[in-house]
């Protein structure tokens, strides 16, 4: 429903006349008028007064709020971040185990078979954004999840191709990282869509001893046992993947992970990039100062990661609930350490967080937005999206498609800027 016509139904159910309203926001009467009969667009200041003085509930506004963003965004771009706020909430949820079943017998004796056999490889070529596609898919990583496997996918995307079947396909490869021996690498083939060796199976799965030809619907898999067939699927596999770039690169080498952070802060310093947090949690090194990092154990590598961190002047996205788990947990779980925090700090702690609110810090609506209490995000401008196991440092996945780099990035602008459904405005932590 338009803005305007939503507006006039609060007012009627709220039973309030035009002319309170008026004088409760001091908005001019004629100005007023036009927006109410929809023959203006409100500023987001007038809006919010509007609602305000009403007194629209939270789920009023999330709709009056939804809406306003529609009228003034582009289609495609409103679409744009309708997808990211999809994904997010989507790596939110608990990988559901009733996808198990999703994958066929035959397929999970492969994998079986590779998990228990020592090949620990499995390619997998998935062309297309088919949503049996994605169900084959996430079938096969439950399954695999309960070995120790090297998964290598490939697929294929086209302009056509919704973003948002895409970030599904990335939503289902983090969550099959999750708690698992799993080291997943994602390929594609991009504007481009790859002729299938075989057309009645145009999916298949390989591992050392193993051939699976999978039908387009996933009702009929076909074994090949000649070696000289799957040679050529092999082979095939390989060609492609030389052709294919990364989507999504996996790095478990854990004494290198700081010194690779290390480095790409360093680099988007250098090049003035845009740096973009979207933790769980708030990041304490934007929240304490040098001084007071430098008085707890490990206090010099707190203070030189600190001053990192602050060098890159990013903005960083969490939740009211993420601030409550943080000052009710009073802990530093940062840069691989886990250090109690004095009680004399979290005061300070908090004003800091309350001062940092609307400029640097930016809170998503719990109603909205369900942000993963595993995965924290950092987003390079132009460049890549790296996602890591909060309060782990366990493993780093970069992502550098460009479409959804910039859609990640584009969101977090949008967000910051004027009014919208997924952050909340004037709150205090």
């Amino acid at each position: 429903m338009r803005v305007y016509l939503q507006l006039q139904k609060e007012l009627e159910n709220k039973g309030l006349s035009k002319n309170a309203v008026i004088r409760m926001t001091g908005i001019d009467r004629s100005t007023f008028y036009q927006i109410i009969h929809g023959k203006r667009m409100a500023t987001s200041d007038q809006l919010i007064r509007i609602m305000d003085s009403i007194g629209v509930d939270s789920r009023g506004r999330f709709d009056l709020l939804s809406e306003y963003e529609k009228e003034k965004a582009d289609g495609k771009a409103y679409q744009s971040r309708a997808d990211v706020r999809n994904f997010i909430n989507q790596l939110a949820k608990c990988p559901d185990l009733s996808r198990e079943k999703l994958c066929p017998e035959k397929i999970r004796s492969v994998i079986h078979s590779a998990g228990t056999s020592g090949d620990g490889k499995l390619q997998i070529y998935l062309p297309g954004t088919l949503m049996i596609r994605a169900g084959i898919y996430a079938g096969i990583l439950c399954e695999a999840k309960k070995y120790r496997l090297e998964v290598e996918y490939l697929s294929t995307f086209s302009e056509e191709d919704e973003t948002g079947m895409i970030f599904g396909d990335l939503a289902e490869c983090l969550h099959g990282l999750e708690e698992s021996n799993l080291a997943i690498r994602l390929y594609h083939l991009d504007g481009v869509r790859i002729p299938s060796i075989g057309v009645l199976f145009p999916y298949y799965i390989l591992t050392k001893d193993h051939l699976l030809l999978v039908s387009s619907d996933a009702g009929e898999i076909m074994e090949l046992t000649d070696p000289e067939q799957k040679e050529t699927y092999r082979r095939f596999f390989e060609e492609q993947i030389e052709k294919a770039k990364p989507l999504m690169a996996f790095n478990r080498d854990e004494t290198a992970l700081f010194e690779r952070m290390r480095r790409d802060y360093t680099k988007a310093i250098g090049k003035g990039q845009k740096v973009y947090f979207i933790t769980p949690q708030p990041c304490i090194m934007l929240t304490v100062t040098q001084k007071q990092l430098q008085q707890y154990p490990e206090g010099e590598k707190l203070a030189a990661y600190w001053h990192l961190i602050n060098s890159l002047g990013a903005h960083e996205f969490t939740s009211p609930s993420g601030i409550t788990r943080f000052m009710e947990g009073k802990r530093i779980k940062e840069s691989g350490v886990n250090i109690p925090l004095r009680e004399k700090d979290m005061v300070l702690l908090r004003k800091d967080l309350e001062s940092r609110i609307g400029k640097n810090l930016f809170l998503l609506n719990d109603n909205n937005i369900h942000l993963s209490g595993y995965w924290e995000m950092v987003l390079f401008e132009k460049e890549k999206a790296v996602f890591a196991p909060f309060d782990q440092g366990s493993f780093l996945v970069s992502v550098t498609y460009p479409r959804i780099v910039d859609a990640l990035v584009e969101w977090c602008e949008s967000r910051m800027q004027g009014v919208n459904a997924d952050v909340v405005r004037n709150s205090r932590a």
